[in-house]
């Protein structure tokens, strides 16, 4: 299992404001035997809240199946 939270701050050249970006990622796995395994993962990311014109939200979900053959 693994969980990951980020933060960052990068400035607007155009503006000066500064503009935030947060995260999280949690991904957890699972062999299958010696011939596979399989991976479930989320992750969410936050971007540049205060400005409503660029801001956005971003969810992933997803399942991995790996298989050796």
């Amino acid at each position: 299992m693994c969980a990951l939270w980020y933060e960052g701050r990068v400035r607007d050249p155009a503006t000066g404001q500064h503009l935030d970006q947060r995260g999280i990622q949690l991904e957890a796995g699972h062999a299958l035997g010696r011939y596979g395994s399989v991976k479930l993962y989320f992750s969410r990311n936050n971007s540049f809240e205060d400005r409503s014109d660029i801001a956005y939200l971003e969810r992933t979900l997803g399942l991995r199946f790996m298989s050796a053959f």
